[in-house]
């Protein structure tokens, strides 16, 4: 069984090792060709298959260039992902202050006409590079490696890729596969590299990475499986390939937000499709210096000037410029701060006071008797015994890279204080009445 498991992981293990955006795979081929995309399909019966991408770097026979021009592109003129792609590799060049990307329009025997950057010009060859969507058709054997950038580090939400041997089980990326060979994984139990040869191991599988997310919202494409019978099944996700007497397949598709699992046998299927997911939602962390904080991702938010008055604490009436506005009664506020354990969300009580008796009681005087029509001031307050009474409830997470995410939702309009009690920090949020009416539609 063990060389029927072997011939067996070309074919099967390259689906599996391909969960995340087609943008961060690389696949080289054997004649030195590199794709940034993914195996979009992979047929078993004749180890055929075809790769979907959005960069190629090839090389060229000289006598298939049927025509070739260069063009100084300036940088206003370049698409984003050219531009970005300019600067990180540092390729711009400048001729009288005006930078620009030497682009070369080719057209080549056999394929479309495109922008290629030329890399290595030879008297046999051209060596490019180009940022274009295509597809290509290949022979699974003629693939030299598949390899995938490592996780990063702001990414909440993911798949990971689970590899089981006799002794041991990985969780976490596969960053390099070298078909017929081994396995390279990140595992994140003790954050190392392993590198795992093809007949050691016993089942590849997937699983969420974040397990407070389905994981049909974390997974950047998705697979069909086409049988030799000629039935194809819904979307889904290959869970597990297991090898053993029975060789089997573990198959999901998405019931509501939960999972249903199927089985099948290899030697029914014709062929694997992937494709984009388009219920795909990433989510990123955000990382901020100490002390810092944000609120739904729009804007700082700054520690209001609170003022004591007997037991009562209110609002500057005089600095409300760290009021923050937000449009919906779901707030997230995330901020890099240690030690945050107790946090109270409260309304703000409205007290209207004459603006005689306001100043005098901040100076420590005693309040004189108000005159008639004299102005006012209307003060936001809170007192320690309407922060502990709030039915507001905060749920508080925290990240890897130390991000504290505290949630809650405003049951309705105002001004409301957030009091983090253990750091003696206030801020001050406004939800109008108007932002409430339209979310409750």
């Amino acid at each position: 069984m063990r060389t029927l498991r072997y011939i067996l992981t070309l074919f099967v293990f390259l689906p599996v090792a391909l969960p995340l955006f087609a943008q961060r795979e690389t696949i080289r081929m054997k004649d030195g060709t590199e794709y940034t995309g993914y195996i979009s399909r992979q047929n078993y019966a004749d180890g055929t298959g075809e790769i979907t991408y959005s960069r190629i770097t090839r090389s060229i026979a000289i006598e298939d260039i049927l025509s070739r021009q260069t063009d100084n592109r300036e940088v206003e003129k370049l698409s984003p992902e050219w531009l970005a792609w300019a600067r990180e590799n540092d390729k711009l060049e400048t001729l009288r202050d005006v930078s620009y990307l030497p682009l070369t329009i080719m057209a080549v025997k056999g394929d479309v006409t495109r922008d290629y950057y030329v890399l290595l010009s030879g008297s046999k060859q051209v060596r490019c590079f180009s940022i274009s969507d295509g597809k290509a058709k290949i022979a699974m054997g003629d693939i030299e490696y598949v390899r995938k950038s490592e996780r990063d580090n702001t990414l909440l939400t993911d798949i990971d890729d689970v590899i089981q041997t006799e002794t041991t089980t990985y969780t976490g990326v596969i960053r390099e596969q070298q078909p017929g060979a081994r396995i390279t994984i990140w595992n994140n139990a003790d954050r190392s590299l392993y590198a795992i040869d093809y007949a050691e191991i016993r089942s590849v599988g997937k699983s969420a990475f974040n397990p407070d997310y389905s994981i049909w919202e974390q997974a950047a494409c998705l697979e069909k499986l086409h049988f030799k019978a000629g039935w194809s099944t819904e979307p889904g996700l290959i869970m597990e390939n297991g090898f053993g007497s029975d060789i089997n397949l573990l198959f999901a598709v998405p019931v509501g937000k939960g999972s249903e699992l199927r089985q099948y046998k290899y030697d029914d299927i014709a062929s694997v499709e992937k494709m984009p997911n388009p219920g795909y939602a990433p989510r990123y962390d955000i990382i901020l210096p100490e002390g810092e904080a944000r609120i739904n991702r729009d804007s700082t938010l700054v520690a209001a000037d609170i003022l004591t008055l007997e037991d009562t604490f209110f609002l500057n009436p005089e600095k409300t410029e760290t009021v923050e506005v937000v449009a919906a009664p779901a707030v997230c506020i995330e901020t890099h701060m240690s030690g945050i354990a107790e946090v109270y969300v409260a309304k703000a009580q409205a007290v209207v006071v004459p603006k005689s008796e306001y100043a005098a009681r901040m100076q420590g005087l005693k309040a004189p008797k108000p005159k008639k029509d004299e102005p006012s001031v209307t003060l936001n307050t809170f007192t320690y015994k309407s922060l502990f009474e709030s039915d507001v409830d905060v749920t508080r997470s925290e990240s890897i890279n130390g991000t504290v995410k505290l949630e809650f939702t405003l049951p309705e309009a105002g001004i409301w204080f957030v009091y983090l009690r253990k750091k003696n920090i206030c801020w001050v949020i406004s939800l109008p009445a108007a932002e409430q009416e339209a979310a409750a539609k």
